[in-house]
């Protein structure tokens, strides 16, 4: 659930900020984004160095019939990522407050969507599963990687 919320929680900081008068944008996305980067740390006092697997996955059936799931988790790679973007996020912020005078909620916006976005190509793990069972079913072709099996 940690990774599930540290991949959503920013598009909901997006939809705040976008509600906030223009004077508490700033201030407000600055401690969103500190609280998303002190949340990222709970995966790093969480992770077994010991062992390459993946670790606190999430797999949750979506269509099952087509073979659609929602599989997230994190390995010794990803977790870095995971919180080098978390940190990176409010130093953007803070660097964005001489240079962004115009648009500064959906400035502020579209960086939370853009974290959501990376964190997610961070953590997700077999992208084409629901692809691969489209092609076999309905357009009756297998896919290069799959003629094989």
């Amino acid at each position: 659930m940690l990774i599930s919320s540290l991949i959503f929680l920013p598009v909901l900081f997006a939809l705040v900020v976008l509600c906030l008068p223009t004077k508490m944008v700033r201030p407000v996305a600055l401690v969103l984004g500190l609280f998303e980067f002190i949340l990222s740390l709970g995966l790093l006092t969480g992770f077994d160095k010991s062992t390459p697997a993946l670790q606190f996955v999430e797999k949750i059936s979506w269509v099952p019939k087509l073979g659609i799931n929602y599989f997230v988790g994190v390995d010794g790679l990803s977790l870095w990522l995971v919180i080098l973007t978390t940190f990176l996020t409010p130093i953007i912020i803070l660097a964005s407050m001489e240079s962004v005078q115009k648009r500064i909620a959906g400035f502020h916006a579209a960086l939370f969507v853009l974290q959501t976005a990376m964190l997610g190509s961070f953590v997700v793990f077999r992208t084409l599963t629901g692809a691969d069972v489209f092609h076999d079913r309905y357009l009756g072709r297998r896919t290069p990687h799959l003629r094989n099996r």
